[in-house]
This record gives structure tokens, sequence and C-alpha cells, in this order.
């Protein structure tokens, strides 16, 4: 990508609600050029996906046809009540500091992911994977604003932690916390959402055992193996990716040799693959129980997340 590419449109835009999915059907359908600012926000959202190369190639047909299958059930002026009812639950995080007013962005990508919050100053929402979700969709535009608003409420309130400054142990940690806290705060429970609960305690002690294997390759693997044959993992594994997740599980566990792959095989499993958005709720449900502020908590920021996980019960 070329460095005026890298140019950071999204803050160009005026807070505000944004429907640019019109713009990329007609992109798609008729060929339409894309505005400059519509285009670099479907690049930044789309970053292992490139839409137009997938247009001119052999994906084009399916693609349309999933736009239209989308466009039937997609109507913007009814999501467009339930976005301020999201925002008002990220809001709860810390009532003393009101959250600034940013950009909310809906498009269309055959990408499966379903949103982002962009460089922590927009909102992106992928109406495509939205619809795939279950629940009302009152239900899934509340969840995905509440979680999207927190993590940029969090940038705004200088809690988002340094991603780049981690080792493996540090990376975990500071993503059950961001994630943990987004997924938290979503108010209505989600489909998956009762495997963790009912299994929370293997999750949490999958955490805890891996944190105290340093230079254990044996116990590491063995800790790999009994993930892989958990039921909830399974049942969550296909649900999440259908009946082909185990040759997604084969190519995040199959290149296990040695210490340092095998933890690069677990931090896919806590981030890529999405375990780490329940495993992190887990513990903000348990410091909460136990009377925590969670204004406290979060102006805390994620540095006492070693102390969560030893101190759950």
């Amino acid at each position: 990508m070329e460095d005026t590419e890298e140019k950071d449109t999204t803050v160009e835009l005026k807070p505000g609600i944004y429907d640019y999915v019109p713009q990329i059907r007609d992109h798609i359908i008729k060929g339409s050029e894309l505005p400059y600012e519509i285009d670099a926000i479907v690049k930044d959202f789309n970053r292992e996906y490139d839409l137009d190369e997938n247009l001119n190639g052999a994906g084009r047909e399916k693609i349309q046809q999933e736009l239209n299958d989308c466009l039937n059930d997609y109507d913007f002026a009814e999501i467009l009540p339930f976005v301020k009812e999201g925002l008002s639950y990220a809001q709860k995080i810390n009532n003393d500091v009101e959250i600034k007013p940013f950009p909310i962005i809906f498009i269309f990508s055959p990408y499966s992911r379903v949103a982002l919050a962009s460089k922590g100053n927009a909102s992106v929402i992928n109406v495509n994977e939205l619809r795939k979700r279950d629940g009302s969709l009152k239900e899934k535009v509340v969840n995905t604003i509440a979680h999207e608003s927190t993590h940029i409420f969090l940038s705004q309130l200088g809690k988002e932690p340094d991603w780049t400054k981690q080792d493996l142990k540090g990376k975990v940690l500071n993503f059950l916390w961001w994630e943990g806290l987004a997924k938290y705060v979503q108010p209505y429970p989600e489909y998956l959402d009762s495997f963790f609960e009912n299994d929370s305690k293997f999750w949490v002690g999958t955490v805890k055992k891996w944190f105290r294997s340093d230079n254990n390759f044996k116990q590491k693997e063995d800790i790999v193996n009994d993930v892989i044959n958990r039921e909830s993992f399974k049942l969550v594994m296909e649900k999440r990716y259908g009946p082909n997740h185990f040759n997604l599980i084969d190519n995040i566990f199959e290149q296990i040799k040695d210490e340092k792959s095998a933890d690069d095989a677990f931090l896919v499993l806590i981030q890529k693959a999405g375990f780490g958005y329940f495993i992190g709720e887990q513990f903000w449900k348990d410091r909460v129980d136990k009377g925590f502020s969670i204004k406290d908590l979060v102006m805390k920021g994620s540095e006492d997340m070693s102390k969560w996980i030893e101190e759950y019960e």
C-alpha cells in the first residue's frame, strides 16, 4: 500500500451515522467508483481481504449473491433507533466523562468481520455479518454498538493498552482486559455465551495453567490437547466456523513443535479464534460481583489483570 493510502480518512468524517451500503452496492453491481473516503474505510476494514481483487476474479458472482441476500434483510431506517441505546451501555463504564461523539459507519463487506473500532476514531459495522448473528435486529445492533463504542471510549480515556510493547503474557492479559470489557457491556446474551458460562472454570483454569507453564513444552502440549478435546471448544468452533472447523484447528495447532510455536498457537486461540472475548468477560464479571466499581477498574487500566486471574473464583 502506498503511503498516501495510509492516510487516516476516518478522522476527517464528522461525528454522525453514515450509511455507505448504497455506494458499495453500486460499486459491486454497476462498477461505480467509490468515493475516496469510502474506499479507504473499506480497505482499512478489509486488511486481509481485497474486495476489488475478488470482484475482478472468480468471486464476483458469489459476492453479488451475498449482497442480494444482505439487501433483502437490510433497512437502515430500522437500525437507527438502536444506535443510541448501544452508546448508552458504553457510557456506563465511566459516567463521569461523556463519550465524545464519533463517526458510526455502516458498510457491506463479504469479509467475515462484523465490526471494527477503526484507529480508535470511528466504529465501522459490516451489515452483511451483522445479519448472520443470532438474535433480533435490536439485540445485534445494540450489542455491536456497545462493544465497539467501549473500545473507542477506552481510547478517549487514554486506557487502551500499548499493543507494541508486550511479551506473549502481556498480549494475552491486555486482550482479556480490553475485549473482555467490551463483551461484558453487551446487554443481550449471545448464542455462544452459555457454552462459556457452563464451562468457565475450565477456560479460566486453562489461562492460569498456561501462565504457570513457562519453559515446560510438554505441559503446554497437554493443555492444547485438553482444549482440543473439550466439548465446549468443539461446540464453539463448529458454531463459529461450520462443519469444517477441524481444518482450522489443524491449521492452528499442527505446527506446534516447541515452546514458541505452542505460545503462538495459544495466542491464536485467545485472539483470532475469539476465546479471549468470553474468557475476559468472565474476569470482568468476577471483579464486579466482588463489589469493585467498574469505573475504578476501567480507570486503573489493565495493569492488575494477573491479579484478577489469580483471585478468580
